[in-house]
């Protein structure tokens, strides 16, 4: 744990995105140790590195996946501060979208409300 207090933001989401593209079977201990960084750290996180993390979570273990809420909430906390007033998605980049899309498909299968705003919702269908 004494390299993971050093990483930042990016490396964590890099992480977890390389454990879930290659369908690692992380350790559990491994995985909630990651997820604890990143929840004391998620205030610093890009929407990009925020996609990557939800994505990430939800691919490598989504039955407990409880960080999720406040995920969505900082996505759409930053969606909001750039200006879009879901508007638009312009400011988010195809490959944030395309997880996203995933993600809500993913929740949508699963009877779970991803607590986006509906104007989102709908641009990245």
């Amino acid at each position: 744990t004494e390299k993971l207090d050093d990483f930042n933001s990016q490396e964590i989401a890099n992480t977890l995105w390389a454990y879930a593209i290659l369908d690692y079977k992380i350790d559990p201990i491994k995985l909630k140790l990651l997820v604890s960084k990143a929840t004391s750290m998620l205030d610093e996180f890009t929407m990009q590195e925020i996609t990557s993390l939800l994505w990430s979570l939800a691919t490598l273990n989504p039955e407990h996946f409880d960080l999720a809420g406040r995920i969505f909430s900082k996505i759409t906390e930053s969606y909001n501060s750039q200006g879009n007033n879901e508007d638009d998605c312009r400011s988010i980049s195809t490959e944030a979208l395309t997880q996203l899309h995933q993600v809500l498909l993913w929740y949508e299968e699963n009877e779970k409300n991803p607590l986006l705003p509906p104007k989102l919702r709908k641009e990245i269908k």
